[in-house]
């Protein structure tokens, strides 16, 4: 799945090395019903009665909180639980692959030490990796999660012909996911090269995981980071001065919309993060001012783009801090946002955490200090954030909860209501933890290469 927030975490971090961002909340406005509209209540019972079945909630034993975690075998704990959708985890430790699933030990499916993407297939009987053989040799692989058929689908010499000139080394995955229901493994690629940064010039690709057919959907003038439509028919994409759709199938590629691209500064590209609306109809976007660091006064704009050709609308402006200290983030729903107001004292990276309604309409402050977003909760009314180093949970409607995890959090995903996967930097290592709201988590793996996840439930 996508690693685009992560790498944009980590080019901040290493960029600012201090992380800064606020949050705050409103319940849904009272303006005209938003069309797209699905919620949580509505949503999990939909799931529920798909399923059959009402969520239970299953007591765990009595744990006490510490500031240290204690590592556990297998993950356990309270949790939303449906049998039939138990959590299903993929991950990268010292770049070897591993599946463990909810109540079963993990399982070890490569031994070479060079994978370093991963994507889990929706029914969690594949899973497709990047390998770096070498710096200038990358290949794109499958294998079943019981450990069988280990096979490549795009070899070394395909993605080195990849490339647009000769001082390219080679082209190499990027970002990758799994078309819904099909054995198609969709992936972006990148020109690797001897340097610092990435080139703006990135392929739409799909490739069958049986077949190893494989078919271009965007050339490198539209690809770039992706993003599949929740009901699976089209792919929005990132660049960083535009943002295009192509069809699943690779039909009527087009453009959405374009802006000047973000200056960072640096030899690296600002992509803004992708946010479909539930329906599949349109795509919102969140696009800073074209110099952060200097426009302060420039509002930030959210986009909201129709896929049927209608013209992309302003949907809404807020003042922000620049994006390298904070960057705004839509609900799942796409209908409410959070982000970080100048603050009172003027610092840089200090500012107002804001709840607003996803036009900026409604916006209300929450806490104020140095703040990182996180991640929105599944209901859309809460927000894990931290607060001058504290981790903790802001709520549209209430008040703030302590997280009793610590440190920096990166790759903060849920899994359900109540529990969120994270990974954890520690003393030249790093963590992958599966965390609860009351603060409670379990380590699941450490690495000293870095550590990639995706799951499914």
């Amino acid at each position: 799945m996508f690693p685009r927030k992560g790498l944009f975490l980590s080019f901040v971090f290493l960029l600012l090395t201090s992380p800064a961002c606020t949050i705050q909340g409103l319940p849904y406005p009272t303006a005209a019903p938003d069309s797209n509209l699905i919620t949580p209540d509505l949503e999990a019972t939909r799931e529920l009665v798909e399923a059959g079945m009402f969520p239970t909630y299953t007591s765990a034993p009595e744990l006490s909180a510490t500031t240290e975690p204690t590592p556990a075998p297998a993950p356990t704990g309270r949790a939303f639980l449906i049998p039939s959708l138990t959590l299903k985890l993929a991950y990268i430790k010292e770049g070897d692959l591993w599946y463990w699933e909810d109540g079963q030990p993990p399982l070890q499916l490569t031994n070479l030490g060079d994978a370093y993407l991963v994507a889990l297939a929706d029914d969690a009987s594949q899973v497709a990796y990047a390998r770096e053989l070498d710096y200038g040799s990358r290949e794109l692989w499958v294998v079943n999660t019981d450990g069988s058929g280990a096979r490549a689908l795009v070899d070394s010499p395909a993605f080195q012909e990849m490339t647009f000139y000769e001082e390219e080394l080679t082209a190499a995955p990027l970002q990758l996911d799994w078309l819904p229901g099909t054995n198609q493994v969709i992936f972006s690629t990148r020109i690797i090269y001897e340097g610092p940064g990435m080139v703006r010039k990135h392929e739409l690709r799909g490739v069958d995981a049986l077949s190893r057919t494989m078919t271009v959907l965007a050339d490198d003038e539209y690809g770039g980071y992706f993003s599949i439509s929740p009901d699976g028919t089209k792919i929005a994409l990132a660049l960083p001065d535009r943002i295009s759709l192509v069809n699943a199938d690779g039909s009527d590629l087009r453009e959405l919309y374009s802006f000047p691209h973000i200056d960072t500064g640096s030899e690296w590209w600002y992509y803004p993060p992708l946010n479909w609306t539930l329906d599949s109809t349109a795509v919102r976007v969140i696009i800073p001012p074209e110099r952060p660091m200097f426009d302060l006064d420039v509002p930030t704009r959210i986009m909201h783009l129709p896929v049927d050709g209608s013209s992309p609308r302003v949907l809404g402006e807020v003042l922000t801090i620049p994006v390298f200290y904070s960057e705004a983030m839509l609900s799942p729903d796409a209908r409410q946002l959070a982000y970080v107001g100048p603050g009172a004292s003027g610092e840089i990276g200090n500012g107002i955490l804001v709840y607003a309604s996803a036009d900026g309409s409604g916006a209300a402050p929450y806490d104020e200090g140095q703040i990182t977003l996180y991640t929105w909760l599944p209901d859309n009314r809460q927000i894990i954030y931290s607060i001058n180093g504290i981790n903790q949970i802001g709520n549209t409607a209430g008040e703030k909860i302590p997280l009793k995890v610590p440190g920096i959090l990166l790759k903060v995903k849920f899994v359900d209501p109540s529990r969120f996967l994270f990974v954890s930097p520690k003393e030249g290592t790093q963590q992958l933890w599966l965390g609860e709201l009351d603060g409670t988590e379990y380590l699941i793996a450490e690495s000293s290469s870095g550590l990639e996840y995706d799951f499914v439930r």
